[in-house]
């Protein structure tokens, strides 16, 4: 199921012109639109829905208004559902006034939280207070759920289930259901029953359904000069609110979307995961390929990847076009699909460093993408590392984020914009003391039975070694704090590592026993990584005994202290007795040696 065109093909774009226009309304006169920038609380408003058999221009935006040049055929016998979530009201708070969204729906609230999607919103006066963004926000969260039961069949569920939805008549031979006299506020609208285009003998869907979106009832008007009026009078854009809005579901939208295969199992996908500097993992592209009909060729289709620097492509493992996945959990899920040829389907272009790649289809690529007959994906699997360039030890995630350039016949070309994962690293930051020069005392750090190799950074900062760096010469095994005690261990994993002294000032204790540190980042409810990338905690083990250590953000910290070490010395009455015993040895001898001599006389 995918996101909607036309009204809503982001719900951001219904619902935010709703937030920025405040009720003393937009810069036209008091006469020309005085009331009709201010919302009418004892008004009701309708919404209407046209569903199209083909609606694959993805390069329209929604306004909420019928647009007089669609020609596609309608969809007839499909079921849409509406539930009023939040309500929609001007308020004043934080020293600013605006229009917002409150009294969020408990049962939707709910289902966000046990999905551990977070709500946002601001508390003024004992109520919460969303903004468009936050609601969108929200519900795109929970339509990329993935699990046994994906996010979007929850949240069609819901609405279904719940007693407070509105069932619309069926769509007619236009394609048209449309349901009035409802309230004020934001609609979460879902298309529940799709029967009549379910393949009875497979079970599969002959089409994709919408994912469900929302409706902001009034919105702001989006056209200026149109000739279409509202409430009799032809309106600029932005200045009066519209009660009637009609939103055109699409079937199947050209969209993109990435994962990092999870490296707890190398298979399973996820949206932010950690990892060490030095370390290649894999990640995945995922992006629509609509059916293309006549008329509507493909003449160019790239999946183009950019990366912050601390990421860098290093090999891309394969590409594959196949059957939509609508809700993959696996790199697995992707394996039915055919393997493209490179230099034969598609070709690499990369960026000299290496931060930016591109798979570009060629003709015989462009070929299969329009011999496919049902709506289809393409999928990128390629290989990342984690550079010494990388964000780490301050919760600021390492991002890429992927885009499709495509162009049909007859159409501009357009980019599509996808998500951003999230790669994190960890630091480690330790604290010599009992010494007066820390420099003089040496560690190494182990991964279960591997001595790891770090790159000295200066001031007693190192960072892992960076295989994609020519550093080789620098890779040190044993390393030293800075002379103040200070030791900064960079780009490291939510893992476990052992570290070793080998060396420390003269007349100072070593360490008796490995010192283990254990840095956990997954949140105890879920046993997911926490969204702000943070670490959860972290635990030292020395011999018999652990404790937890300090964390702050992404870098846990504790200190090592040595001793001096126990020295022969002697002084005071240990003194008196060394002089004791010397000179009853001195004098002993003294006597054996005249007992000798008064022997050899006698002889």
């Amino acid at each position: 199921m995918k996101n909607i065109w036309k009204a809503g093909r982001s719900a951001l774009a219904v619902l935010s012109a709703a937030v920025l226009a405040m009720p003393m309304g937009a810069a036209v006169s008091a006469e020309e639109n005085e009331l009709a920038s201010i919302i009418d609380v004892d008004r009701t408003g309708s919404i209407t829905i046209n569903k199209l058999k083909d609606n694959s221009d993805f390069s329209k935006e929604g306004n909420g208004s019928v647009d007089p040049t669609v020609t596609q055929p309608g969809m007839e016998g499909i079921e849409f559902t509406v539930l009023k979530i939040a309500d929609i009201e001007t308020a004043a708070y934080d020293n600013s006034i605006g229009t917002y969204y409150t009294n969020l729906d408990a049962g939707f609230a709910e289902l966000l939280s046990e999905n551990h999607i977070q709500t946002g919103g601001k508390e003024a006066e004992g109520r919460i207070y969303y903004t468009a963004g936050e609601l969108s926000a929200m519900l795109n969260g929970l339509n990329h759920v993935k699990g046994t039961v994906s996010g979007e069949t929850k949240v069609i569920n819901y609405v279904k289930d719940n007693s407070h939805s509105i069932v619309l008549k069926k769509t007619d031979k236009n394609g048209t259901a449309s349901v009035s006299g409802l309230p004020l506020g934001v609609y979460l609208t879902a298309e529940t029953d799709y029967s009549a285009y379910v393949d009875a003998d497979t079970g599969d869907t002959i089409y994709n359904p919408s994912s469900p979106f929302l409706v902001s009832i009034p919105m702001t008007n989006q056209d200026e000069n149109t000739g279409i009026q509202l409430d009799g009078k032809e309106t600029k854009k932005g200045t009066a609110w519209q009660y009637d809005v009609v939103v055109y579901p699409k079937n199947q939208t050209v969209s993109i979307h990435k994962y990092i295969v999870s490296e707890a199992d190398d298979a399973s996908l996820v949206e932010s995961d950690d990892h060490e500097i030095g370390e290649e993992f894999r990640q995945v592209i995922s992006s629509a390929a609509p059916a293309a009909a006549d008329g509507h060729l493909y003449e160019k289709y790239v999946v183009t990847d950019t990366m912050e620097a601390g990421l860098n492509m290093t090999e891309v493992v394969e590409v594959r076009l196949g059957d939509r996945v609508a809700s993959p959990e696996s790199v697995e899920d992707f394996q039915s699909a055919a393997v493209l040829v490179k230099d034969t389907d598609y070709k690499i272009e990369c960026s000299s460093d290496r931060t930016e790649f591109s798979v570009v289809f060629l003709k015989s690529g462009l070929e299969k993408l329009n011999a496919r007959t049902a709506n289809g994906q393409v999928t990128v699997v390629f290989k990342t590392i984690l550079t010494s360039e990388a964000s780490d030890g301050n919760a600021d995630p390492n991002t890429n984020q992927p885009k499709l350039i495509c162009k049909n016949q007859s159409k501009e070309e357009h980019t599509i914009i996808g998500n951003i994962p999230k790669v994190y690293a960890y630091r480690l930051h330790i604290t010599k003391k009992g010494v007066s020069d820390a420099s003089r005392v040496f560690f190494s750090v182990y991964k279960g039975e591997t001595e790891l190799v770090f790159v000295h950074e200066g001031s007693g900062i190192y960072h892992l070694f960076d295989n994609d760096d020519d550093q080789a010469k620098e890779g040190k095994k044993n390393i030293a704090p800075a002379a103040d005690g200070t030791l900064i261990l960079r780009g490291l994993d939510a893992d476990t590592y052992q570290i070793v002294e080998k060396a420390t000032e003269s007349g100072h204790e070593l360490l008796k026993n490995r010192i283990s540190v254990t840095l956990n980042s997954l949140d105890e409810e879920n046993g997911k990584l926490a969204p702000d990338g943070n670490l959860a905690n972290a635990l030292l083990t020395a011999g018999d005994t652990s404790m937890q250590i300090s964390v702050d953000k992404g870098t846990a910290g504790f200190t090592v202290k040595n001793d001096s070490s126990i020295s022969l010395k002697t002084g005071g009455m240990g003194r008196t007795w060394f002089y004791l015993v010397m000179g009853a040895c001195i004098v002993s001898g003294i006597f054996m040696s005249l007992l000798q001599r008064k022997k050899n006389r006698a002889q």
